[in-house]
């Protein structure tokens, strides 16, 4: 609906406050947790990179920790030192911890080579530390010598810090490069907007209340989760639907309806928005190429030679609604007093 309303203003720019929007997005391995959770079962081995599952993904976490206590399951960290509540293997957190990997130089490269479906999650963080195209092409440098694709399985899985991740790759939302400054900005949810925008007029859908509504000159009040029956993508790129279950107080409207209503004012032509059922996207299985050119690697930038697993800091603070929450305010304050070095 989102995409409706922006093509009928030409040629649009969207951006993502919290850069978590990928660039590479033609296929869908590249940006789907392709394992599945449900099959994560069938893993025996797991390699770590860039990424904390146990504060951005707690129900992944509860399941590697069930296959760990059942099994003799082994999971492997590259980047910061976790407590994951189950022993983590640490290999490192720089890139030439990876790079060591990628060209065997590491011990635990046997581990890998010899087991039968080997399972590798990274993050957006590792993405933070190095160009994204040269990080996947490490990657494939990885996975060509291991059993992480075959016939039945794709052990290849990237773990967004945000839910809008693999919905915005799903609907074809990648990297723009704002090159002037707009004239009218329509932010959604939690967007950002810059405090130095001067001669521009900003719309604000959400309900949040951050400071981006503050910034705006109209405000277009949305309902809540839970104030609203929605469909949300989850890591697998299934769809995943929501209930209702509290009516949105005031002139709050759904997303849905906002939206709507200003495309029929501005589209002359009757203009239909009916749901279109969102199927199974897990019926694709899509592999990677075997032939990879691996001439640019030499001119690619290093933007953090160390890598950061997870962009989640503070877990109770990680969002608008719990950054307003009395609650989550108390429960952060005595996370700091257990962590003081946490912002």
């Amino acid at each position: 609906m989102l995409k409706n309303l922006l093509n009928l203003f030409g040629k649009v720019t969207i951006q993502n406050s919290e850069a978590n929007i990928l660039k590479e997005i033609d296929f869908e391995s590249l940006y789907k947790f392709n394992s599945t959770i449900n099959r994560i079962e069938e893993a025996d081995i797991c390699l770590l990179i860039g990424v904390d599952p146990r504060k951005e993904a707690a129900i992944l976490n509860l399941q590697l920790r069930k296959h760990f206590v059942n099994s003799n399951f082994k999971v492997a960290n590259i980047g910061s030192v976790l407590n994951l509540t189950f022993p983590c293997v640490q290999l490192g957190s720089s890139i030439e911890d990876v790079l060591k990997l990628a060209q065997g130089q590491n011990s635990f490269c046997e581990v890998l080579k010899k087991s039968k479906k080997p399972m590798i999650i990274f993050g957006s963080s590792f993405f933070d530390s190095i160009d994204e195209s040269t990080a996947r092409l490490i990657l494939s440098f990885i996975t060509k010598n291991i059993n992480v694709v075959s016939k039945n399985w794709n052990g290849i899985n990237f773990l967004g810090s945000q839910a809008s991740q693999i919905g915005c790759s799903e609907v074809g939302i990648g990297v723009n490069v704002l090159s002037t400054k707009p004239k009218f900005i329509y932010a959604i949810g939690d967007a950002t907007i810059d405090d130095n925008l001067e001669n521009c007029f900003i719309v604000y859908q959400g309900h949040q209340g951050n400071s981006s509504a503050l910034k705006a000159n109209l405000i277009l009040p949305g309902a809540a989760y839970t104030e609203k029956d929605a469909t949300y993508i989850n890591i697998e790129g299934r769809a995943q639907k929501t209930q209702k279950i509290l009516s949105a107080p005031g002139k709050a409207k759904e997303d849905v309806s906002i939206l709507s209503a200003i495309i029929s004012l501005i589209c002359e032509k009757e203009f239909n928005h009916k749901f279109v059922e969102v199927e199974n996207y897990n019926l694709v299985s899509n592999k990677y190429f075997n032939q990879i050119d691996i001439s640019g690697l030499g001119y690619s930038k290093i933007k953090n030679k160390f890598i950061v697993s997870g962009k989640v800091n503070n877990f109770y603070l990680a969002d608008p609604i719990s950054k307003a929450s009395p609650t989550m305010t108390k429960c952060s304050k005595q996370l700091l007093v257990k962590s003081p070095f946490l912002m």
